[in-house]
């Protein structure tokens, strides 16, 4: 199993690591497997070979390295996108996440930060 451990680099992580709010608190309790899972699951519903993406833990971040041609992984970059961003609850926390995602080009990994799966994992 993976573990998640503190990281002085990033005050982002360690707020939620020190609690504060219901949303931070919820956000702490996604394990790397759940959002791994949570991918998964989404790769596959939409018809997306789990097998062209490595999925990997770093610190609280989910690491997405492509194996698979620019298209498909727009694809997959799109619809994490839009599963997670609807949910997320303030503008604060969408802009993050776009700016996060806005990185991402061609054949590079892309990364999706642990607590906003958490975030949007908890809106039903």
């Amino acid at each position: 199993m993976f573990s998640v451990s503190n990281d002085n680099n990033r005050p982002w992580f360690n707020s939620i690591l020190a609690g504060g709010s219901r949303d931070s608190v919820r956000a702490s309790e996604l394990s790397f497997a759940e959002a791994k899972e949570y991918i998964l699951n989404l790769m596959l519903s939409q018809n997306i070979n789990p097998d062209e993406f490595s999925i990997k833990n770093n610190k609280g971040e989910v690491v997405i390295v492509p194996h698979a041609d620019a298209q498909r992984i727009s694809v997959l970059k799109y619809l994490l996108e839009k599963a997670i961003l609807e949910k997320l609850p303030t503008q604060a926390d969408q802009r993050r996440f776009l700016d996060l995602l806005g990185s991402f080009n061609g054949n590079e990994p892309f990364v999706i930060r642990l607590s906003d799966l958490a975030k949007a994992k908890a809106v039903k």
